[in-house]
């Protein structure tokens, strides 16, 4: 399984803001089972440099500039995201990233 830093930035995203260890090692596990898309780290990061200035310009600032590489991945990808970050919830008001509801 080839790993990119994207990879490693999610997953960390992730597993920190699990507070019960065994919760945290189950998604671990979890995560470390899928496959994975391969991405263009340069192409991403543009991508993501234009997500963050756009959203700059509509007067939205996002805590975590990382939040805007994963959405931008998502976007260009047509994945929906499952999050718990007020950061998406702005990044899709304003562009086509979808957000998954459970």
């Amino acid at each position: 399984m080839t790993m990119t830093l994207l990879f490693y930035l999610i997953l960390q995203e992730t597993l920190q803001g699990i507070k019960v260890d065994k919760i945290f090692a189950l998604t671990k596990e979890l995560l470390l089972s899928y496959h994975y898309i391969p991405i263009d780290s340069v192409y991403s990061a543009i991508m993501a440099a234009d997500l963050y200035r756009f959203l700059r310009k509509k007067g939205i600032t996002i805590n975590k500039p990382n939040d805007c590489l994963i959405a931008a991945i998502c976007i260009d990808n047509n994945i929906q995201i499952f999050h718990n970050d007020k950061d998406f919830d702005n990044i899709a008001k304003y562009t086509s990233l979808k957000i998954y509801k459970s």
